[in-house]
């Protein structure tokens, strides 16, 4: 709250003088988006099936899966663009606006990823992982903040110390619970290291053909935390 003031007295705060709108992240605003995209689910569900593909959304992010062997190899690109036309079509019949940069028309095909607009080997990146054609891992973003928001924590901690001249790291329960295999049990769903697991888990089950990567991106964990720390830190990994 401190900081959100010192933020107000230094730039002019934007009302919103229409009175409408959904503030992003409550609980509200998902099941809003459930509610507004029904009749686009359905007619999306329903050019899947004609294809016997698969249609899935998760709040405002959509994938549409067409097998290949449903397209005919002598009118597939011409099959392709009729599907993709057929898809926005959708969008605007439902007042769902398809944001380009957030979009993509891709090809897999012998453990290779095409992108067809920009005809280049790429990736599929859906709601939080990275699938390449033989490889799936965590959005490079997720570890990242996971690193950047310990170090964050033990830095603080460092300043305290050194300022209040103790011995004992201030908020050392938090780092434990937050950033170390300690918290893996933490709450109802633990810390970010139980979510990695439970993704590796669920991938390794139901996609064991592919090379899962959600635990390799973070198996430096514990050595990195001790030395930004600068101690050793007692749990196993």
């Amino acid at each position: 709250m401190k900081d959100f003031r010192n933020f107000q007295r230094k730039h002019s705060i934007s009302k919103n003088e229409n009175k409408y709108g959904i503030p992003q992240g409550t609980a509200i605003s998902a099941v809003f988006a459930n509610v507004y995209s029904i009749e686009f689910d359905v007619c999306m569900k329903n050019l899947a099936d004609q294809y016997l593909g698969m249609y899935r959304r998760y709040s405002d992010d959509f994938i549409l899966v067409i097998p290949k062997k449903q397209i005919s190899s002598v009118v597939s690109q011409t099959q392709i663009e009729a599907i993709e036309k057929r898809v926005r079509a959708l969008a605007e019949e439902n007042e769902i606006e398809i944001q380009e940069t957030k979009t993509g028309l891709f090809y897999y095909s012998d453990n290779r990823i095409t992108n067809l607009k920009e005809k280049k080997v790429s990736h599929i990146d859906y709601l939080g992982f990275v699938f390449d054609g033989t490889r799936v891992r965590m959005r490079g973003k997720s570890p990242y903040k996971f690193y950047r928001k310990a170090y964050k924590l033990i830095d603080s901690s460092k300043k305290v110390r050194e300022r209040k001249n103790i011995e004992e790291f201030p908020y050392r329960k938090m780092i434990y619970s937050l950033y170390t295999d300690l918290g893996i049990n933490r709450g109802d769903f633990g810390n970010f290291i139980a979510y990695a697991q439970r993704a590796q888990d669920t991938f390794d089950q139901l996609s064991p053909n592919t090379e899962n990567l959600m635990m390799q991106q973070i198996k430096n964990r514990k050595k990195n935390l001790e030395k930004r720390l600068g101690i050793k830190i007692h749990t196993q990994v």
